[in-house]
């Protein structure tokens, strides 16, 4: 599922917490207990490394995609100032974070656009750190980080398409203080790949 990012603005951080919680990046596993940064990191790397996107400073884009609500509001801001283009500039996104000013990251938020006939941007997907954790988990079983790139949303069934196929994230925190992702890939040929992975986040520890 992809998930869409609430736009809530100047609330207090607990109750923040609270409302957004299904969001936030909490990988925990010996890691830093916020650790989206590292997997967006991680992707945008393989995806300059196999040549598939070109990284360009936004300082030089003259047409750029409408920012979402969220970062207009302030909730988000650009964790880099490059946007990134692929398949030969007809796709591009961009990476946003939430921040607190003594916790650090607290969500990842990249949106996707598609260019249109007519020269706009229109957005296809937006994924968050949780996504992002399954796409890395996706690479690890062979999947090459430029054929996981969003080309199309399919509202109806809460997967976008992609080189690969069809991909659907799904994510959820349980009672045992784990969060629960489902990643599932139906390739092209009919052929599905599906991985359901956990990870104890420690969300309990910052309302004491």
């Amino acid at each position: 599922m992809i998930n869409l990012i609430n736009t809530m603005n100047r609330r207090p951080f607990i109750k923040l917490l609270s409302a957004n919680v299904i969001g936030l990046p909490l990988l925990g596993s010996g890691v830093s207990l916020f650790a989206a940064k590292s997997c967006a990191g991680t992707w945008l790397a393989q995806l300059l490394e196999e040549g598939q996107i070109e990284s360009i400073s936004s300082f030089w884009v003259h047409d750029l995609p409408q920012l979402p609500q969220a970062v207009k509001s302030g909730e988000f801001t650009a964790s880099t100032n490059r946007i990134y283009f692929y398949q030969q500039r007809q796709f591009c996104f961009q990476v946003f974070e939430k921040v607190h000013p003594e916790l650090g990251q607290l969500e990842l938020m990249l949106p996707f656009w598609k260019k249109q006939a007519d020269g706009t941007w229109k957005k296809i997907a937006t994924l968050n750190a949780f996504d992002m954790s399954a796409l890395a988990v996706a690479i690890e079983h062979n999947y090459t980080a430029s054929a996981l790139l969003p080309l199309d949303h399919h509202p109806a069934t809460s997967s976008y398409s992609c080189p690969a196929g069809f991909i659907s994230i799904k994510a959820k925190i349980g009672e045992d203080n784990r969060t629960y992702t489902e990643i599932e890939i139906k390739g092209k040929n009919q052929q599905s790949w599906k991985k359901h992975f956990s990870s104890t986040q420690n969300l309990p520890s910052l309302l004491l």
